[in-house]
């Protein structure tokens, strides 16, 4: 296990322990000891410290029938987002929770008309530092498609020829998409070969790539996505409950502005993401041509949970400009999680 997993799993099991510890509320047994004690006076004086070591264990023992851990839940529900932002328009308004599961763009009304589709894409915790650790962080293809199969099936084309940042090659180099079925209950995607191996974590991320994607642009929940190639399975994609995102998704998006949007220069820019991360604590950095401006920004929710923030910059002159947003390390205060996105103003 690398620092950063470490770190991680150490934030998570904190918070973890917080939120049970939370939940504990004994209930008062002071007066029924004292009360017992008293009502015991007379009797053998080697009963008194057995009735009081009774007492304790019976404290004890509700504390630890309060602070027992809950069964496994059953997955949650996908949660609803907001349509994805079209090239150089802005950005629509957000959602009120975690958008990893989008709801499902609107298809051109016109001949040649685009519109744009959810793609995941295998990117590092810590862009430029891939030893950080890979997820999966949502990303938008224009696309003239108006069916939904060819919709679906442009967006994992997509995912597939996407680079990995730090891989030579991803584990799709080469992979295509042959096939595309969407039933009631079930979704079906058959490529033209298998994974490689990268023998890194990468690989564990290949096949939820392409289920998340398929999902995602199919906009109808969590439904199985079945991945068949030469004709055998490869794997049927379910994600995990919302709780358990972490696991497979980047912890820190910037969801709007989108990446190369162009904003106008007379309305206020209000910066709009996603976090996993300790007590919910993000850093955020504004630069450009013009300088750098710095600040904080607590998320709805902290690890383990993925909460939203959203960041009011105020009107911007003209100019092009990157916001990076990070979690900071406990340990020295160096940057350990981010998403960065550059935007115009014009």
């Amino acid at each position: 296990m690398d620092d950063l997993e470490t770190r991680r799993t150490e934030d998570r099991l904190r918070v973890a322990l917080r939120t049970r510890a939370a939940r504990i509320d004994p209930p008062n047994r002071l007066d029924d000891i004292l009360e017992a004690v008293e009502s015991g006076r007379g009797r053998r004086r080697w009963a008194q410290p057995l009735a009081a070591a009774a007492a304790v264990l019976a404290v004890v023992g509700g504390l630890w029938a309060v602070a027992a851990p809950d069964p496994p839940r059953p997955p949650a529900p996908a949660a609803s987002s907001p349509t994805g932002p079209a090239p150089t328009t802005p950005a629509p308004s957000a959602s009120p929770s975690p958008s990893a599961s989008p709801s499902p763009t609107a298809t051109p009304t016109g001949p040649g008309a685009l519109t744009t589709v959810p793609v995941y894409l295998v990117t590092p915790e810590l862009p430029s530092n891939p030893a950080r650790g890979y997820g999966l962080r949502r990303s938008w293809l224009p696309t003239s498609a108006t069916l939904p199969e060819d919709r679906l099936r442009a967006a994992v084309d997509e995912a597939l020829d996407a680079e990995v940042e730090g891989l030579d090659a991803s584990p799709w180099e080469g992979v295509d998409v042959t096939a595309v079925a969407i039933t009631a209950d079930r979704l079906e995607v058959t490529l033209s070969g298998r994974p490689r191996s990268t023998g890194t974590p990468v690989d564990d991320l290949a096949l939820a790539q392409v289920g998340w994607t398929a999902q995602a642009v199919h906009g109808a929940g969590n439904v199985p996505v079945r991945v068949v190639a030469d004709g055998a399975e490869l794997g049927v994609v379910i994600r995990p409950p919302a709780e358990e995102w972490w696991s497979v998704l980047t912890d820190v998006w910037v969801t709007e502005p989108g990446a190369g949007q162009t904003l106008p220069a007379d309305r206020p820019v209000t910066v709009r993401g996603e976090a996993s991360v300790f007590e919910a604590a993000l850093s955020w950095e504004l630069e450009s041509t013009s300088g750098t401006r710095t600040g904080h920004v607590t998320a709805s929710a902290g690890a383990p949970a993925r909460g939203t923030y959203e960041i009011d910059l105020g009107e911007l002159a003209p100019g092009t400009y990157t916001i990076r947003v990070s979690s900071l390390s406990a340990k020295d205060g160096a940057v350990d999680l981010q998403d960065a996105v550059t935007f115009e103003v014009r």
